[in-house]
């Protein structure tokens, strides 16, 4: 249901209060893991790109990189990957406005995501 929208995403809560993980979020990548064919070759696919946050403790980050270097590698594409260092502190939440803690780093993040968005 939250990956069709068919109900508002909803967020976990994290220990300390503070809001977790998007419910939609998790059911795309889960969509995606279900419908990923294997071989995952997909003739349509024209970059693959992935970037996770060091200190990201909220996600397997050996499955996410295994996952995303089997579709580039069946495809025959480069996988291009910035791990966004610990030191920054940002952990799961790698985008969003709402992470004060990017602020710091911000320009230079949102750099990364469009270079590896343009292949530059």
């Amino acid at each position: 249901f939250y990956g069709k929208h068919i109900i508002p995403d909803t967020f976990s809560v994290n220990d300390d209060g503070s809001t977790g993980l998007s419910y939609y979020a998790l059911t795309q990548f889960a969509i995606v893991g279900k419908n990923l064919p294997s071989p995952a070759a997909k003739t349509n696919i024209q970059s693959v790109s992935l970037v996770l946050a060091e200190d990201d403790i909220d996600i397997n980050q050996p499955l996410a990189r295994s996952t995303i270097s089997e579709i580039a590698d069946t495809n025959n594409l480069k996988l291009r990957s910035y791990d966004i260092p610990a030191a920054w502190g940002i952990a799961h939440v790698t985008v969003g406005p709402e992470n004060e803690k990017i602020d710091p780093y911000r320009a230079e993040l949102y750099q990364r995501y469009f270079d590896m968005y343009s292949d530059n």
